[in-house]
């Protein structure tokens, strides 16, 4: 059966884009720090020729960190469903490199209204597929059907692309499963202008938005065959660009566009991305969003490979990025080259480095089996030669445990590794143990984090 994009989202109870923050531009205090003036606000460095590299050194990180909420539901001794969802905050950083989180009120504020939306949609989701979990159980055991109850589950899934001073931007992963032929998931791209909070509009980002389809088309055409497209994919791709109703998100080097299943193609095609770099094609852009942080992290999907810029050498050149888990073993896919290492681990969590010109991935995990409790650790890879190639692990974690209410609310907090100049880490520690210890840190000589 095939379904629209709002049809297929309803599905799985992530029906609807949310709303921007309704609020207004307001004077921002700077309380000590970098002025957000004109020259930052703008995107543009005064003096610089226009054309030249897609980077603005005056861009400055935000610190953010995810509340993750993670628990099962039971009746009985029967579990009816998984679930889990992520909301996003703000946090200051050590004065390093991260501007103060009191310069951006309005973002703040916009966040809010954010994850009130998805604590109330996660709620209502939980609700909804117990009872239905509930239901089917029941139905089982009148009829005298046996077997396995395969609980469902509900994900919602936050990955921070940007987070500086002239753009949040990031993926909302959303997925289920109710016992039927397969799951469903999907993504929701959400854009925000970090001083005045406004939810970005296509418009806001690029110069002329209908010349973009025929872009976004072409982008599509050279990625993937022909057969994986239905007839009318071009006419779809069209109209949800022009109508404003396409998925998209702004990262530090170009904007991703994302085609969840159903939308122009079968759910064997998997998500369908076509990406569009700075440097690529300049003059489609606004100067204000044309240009990103020389140095920045990017949190990577595990739905799909992710472009990613490796130098910033004005050809907009970028390569395919994969991280990927598969049951047996972890595989990092970079272009044509890749690097596989056979493992046991799960709750995989990939971050993508860039800075001075040398590229890395942070992947955050468990080194066990599934069930077990161990303690998290960070992978750490090279990607600066022909193949990636693994610089070693550390008993280091992105999760954050900070407090005994923490455990009881089901809660954990994770870092957001958005700025390789400043970032936190904190000491491995077991489930259930109380508070966890953190480290402010930078990306020192061989990728690792360097303290002090």
């Amino acid at each position: 059966m095939r379904l629209s994009n709002k049809k297929m989202l309803a599905v799985f109870m992530a029906a609807g884009l949310l709303t921007g923050s309704a609020v207004s531009a307001a004077p921002v205090e700077t309380n000590g720090e970098v002025a957000l003036g004109a020259t930052v606000d703008s995107g543009i460095l005064e003096g610089a020729p226009d054309g030249t590299l897609a980077i603005n050194p005056l861009v400055r990180q935000i610190g953010v960190r995810k509340a993750v909420f993670k628990d099962s539901v039971y009746q009985g001794d029967n579990k009816l469903m998984d679930y889990e969802w992520n909301e996003l905050y703000l946090v200051d950083g050590d004065g390093r490199s991260m501007l103060s989180t009191s310069s951006f009120p309005m973002l703040k504020g916009a966040l809010e209204e954010f994850n009130h939306q998805e604590r109330s949609q996660a709620s209502n989701a939980r609700k909804g597929m117990c009872k239905q979990a509930a239901s089917e159980i029941q139905s089982r055991k009148e009829s005298g059907s046996s077997g396995y109850f395969n609980p469902y589950y509900y994900n919602d899934k936050i990955r921070v692309r940007r987070a500086d001073s002239q753009v949040m931007s990031f993926i909302c992963e959303r997925s289920s499963f109710t016992n039927g032929a397969h799951g469903m998931y999907g993504f929701i791209g959400v854009n925000f202008d970090s001083q005045t909070g406004k939810r970005l509009e296509l418009t806001d980002v690029f110069w002329n938005i209908e010349s973009l389809p025929d872009i976004v088309i072409e982008v599509l055409r050279s990625v993937y065959p022909a057969r994986t497209f239905y007839e009318d994919m071009e006419k779809i791709v069209t109209k949800t660009i022009l109508e404003g109703s396409v998925i998209w998100t702004l990262g530090p080097r170009g904007v991703s566009f994302y085609f969840n299943p159903y939308e122009i193609s079968p759910y064997a095609s998997g998500l369908l991305t076509a990406e569009i770099m700075f440097d690529e094609r300049p003059g489609l852009f606004r100067e204000k969003y044309g240009k990103g942080p020389d140095s920045y992290c990017e949190e990577i999907s595990g739905w799909s490979p992710s472009s990613v810029v490796l130098k910033d050498d004005g050809t907009g050149k970028s390569e395919k990025l994969g991280v990927f888990y598969d049951g047996d073993g972890l595989s990092i896919n970079l272009g044509e080259a890749s690097y596989r290492e056979k493992c046991d681990i799960h709750d995989v969590e990939a971050v993508f480095v860039h800075k001075d010109g040398l590229n890395f991935v942070y992947v955050d995990c468990v080194p066990a089996k599934l069930g077990e409790n161990r303690p998290r650790e960070i992978r750490v890879y090279d990607l600066n030669g022909a193949r990636p190639v693994s610089l070693g692990s550390m008993d280091r974690t992105f999760y954050s445990v900070q407090s005994l209410a923490d455990i009881e609310k089901k809660r954990s907090w994770q870092w957001v590794m958005n700025d390789p100049r400043e970032f936190r880490i904190d000491e491995s520690y077991m489930t259930g143990t109380g508070n966890s210890k953190t480290h402010v840190v930078e990306l020192g000589n061989y990728g690792r984090p360097a303290y002090g």
